[in-house]
């Protein structure tokens, strides 16, 4: 730290050695605004304009960096209701994860995007055709620029299908979501969707589910509104999500 006050010109010896001193004005001002500062006033206290200074200045550094982790979190927010709103059947909350406007190319070489919302539709019965699914995220990189933001999220996607012999076989697939979200408003959703697939599994059957897990029963997610969960929000926090 010495040799940063060096380099921005601050008399650290005029501050009785105090080199944290000298840390907070160069973390509050950088080193530029920081250099030819005398920090003897600071030290000594007497001086409660700096003091008010490098508080304000911490002050707005701390509330920047709240201010980005919150919007951090409500990107998460984002896709987990995506995630949710996808094994749930849950069109309303697929729908929140998007802007109106939004594209999806879901992972379909050769075809140009569609509306988000089409795409929803289109996707849906599918969805319900399916005895159960679990979408999984797992890390998340965030590039915040603004009110944009670069977003991938690694995914893996389990699937029951049921066939039309009444025989059921499990498919599981692997990828990332590219997604351009952008803030309107105080309210992160998806602009732009792109769909990647690294790898996929596909199996031939599936557990026999009529014996429960370990031999016993168990209580099965279902599709909404019929799912526990719906009860349990509506419960805890008179929430229907």
């Amino acid at each position: 730290m010495t040799i940063a006050c060096w380099r921005a010109g601050i008399d650290v010896t005029a501050a009785q050695g105090d080199v944290l001193a000298a840390a907070w004005l160069i973390a509050a001002f950088g080193a530029d605004r920081a250099a030819g500062v005398s920090l003897r006033d600071v030290v000594d206290g007497d001086a409660t304009e700096w003091e008010q200074v490098l508080m304000s200045a911490e002050t707005a550094a701390i509330t920047d960096r709240l201010l980005e982790l919150s919007q951090r979190e409500a990107i998460r927010d984002c896709l987990m209701r995506y995630c949710r709103g996808s094994d749930r059947c849950d069109a309303a909350l697929l729908r929140s994860a998007f802007w109106p406007d939004a594209t999806d190319s879901h992972a379909m070489p050769g075809r140009a995007p569609i509306n988000a919302y089409v795409f929803i539709d289109k996707i849906l019965p599918k969805l319900r055709a399916m005895d159960q699914t679990m979408h999984m995220l797992g890390n998340i990189l965030i590039e915040l620029r603004g009110a944009a933001a670069a977003v991938e999220s690694y995914f893996h996607a389990y699937h029951r299908l049921r066939e039309s012999a009444g025989t059921t076989r499990d498919v599981v697939t692997a990828g990332r979501y590219l997604d351009r979200f952008e803030r309107r408003g105080d309210e992160w959703r998806i602009a732009e969707r792109v769909v990647v697939v690294d790898w996929f599994r596909e199996f031939d059957d599936s557990a026999d589910w009529a014996r429960g897990v370990f031999g016993g029963p168990c209580v099965m997610g279902q599709k909404k509104p019929e799912d526990v969960s719906y009860t349990f929000f509506g419960e805890v926090f008179g929430l229907g999500r």
